[in-house]
């Protein structure tokens, strides 16, 4: 993981989404989780030493932003945009979510498969709690300031946190890799790229 600021971390070396981890002084507060399992279980060690893990905020629906929400459940609160259940069964030849989950195992993480759940005991783990466009969260001496910005998706939201100057984006901005553009709608992303402009920040 990159260490940003003092209270953010981030992991940008895998293949996926960046999923974050923004720590409070009342617990931590997870962006998106790994599609690696062996990252997102090491993430999850990382964040549980300093204390518990109180929400998951995912940015998306895609695979590789919910992968990992089957590893909160019954632990932290999830949260997300109303319309993430649209997307939240990622559909991909055919292949549900726990389906989709094993054969990105299979794929990109072929050594942690045997951690993955068998169907039975697998848990969907949907938002707990969701908004249509814009909800504050806070926690501890922080501030979460969720908007719904939609564009490369419709469930799509944008995560600051303004004392440190930290926006997770999702899939908004692609920087040194293939562009995604499977389900976008290009006007409201223009004007999502807009609006993240608009924001103080230094990542």
């Amino acid at each position: 993981m990159e260490k940003l600021t003092p209270n953010v971390y981030v992991e940008t070396k895998i293949r996926g989404c960046n999923p974050g981890i923004v720590f409070t002084s009342e617990g931590s507060v997870f962006i998106d989780t790994a599609q690696w399992l062996s990252t997102l279980l090491e993430m999850r060690e990382f964040a549980l030493e300093k204390g518990p893990i109180k929400y998951l905020i995912n940015t998306e629906g895609h695979i590789d932003h919910i992968f990992g929400n089957h590893w909160f459940a019954g632990e932290s609160i999830v949260i997300g945009h109303e319309k993430l259940n649209e997307l939240f069964w990622t559909v991909a030849d055919e292949k549900d979510c726990y389906d989709y989950s094993v054969d990105v195992l299979e794929r990109q993480d072929k050594d942690a498969l045997h951690l993955m759940p068998s169907r039975e005991d697998y848990i969907v783990n949907r938002p707990q709690i969701t908004f249509s466009d814009r909800m504050t969260l806070s926690l501890g001496d922080h501030t979460f300031e969720l908007y719904h910005t939609p564009g490369h998706s419709t469930s799509q939201i944008c995560v600051y946190v303004p004392e440190e100057k930290v926006a997770f984006v999702g899939d908004t901005l692609f920087v040194d890799c293939q562009t995604w553009l499977h389900s976008a709608d290009i006007d409201p992303l223009l004007e999502t790229l807009d609006f993240l402009e608009t924001l103080d920040v230094d990542w």
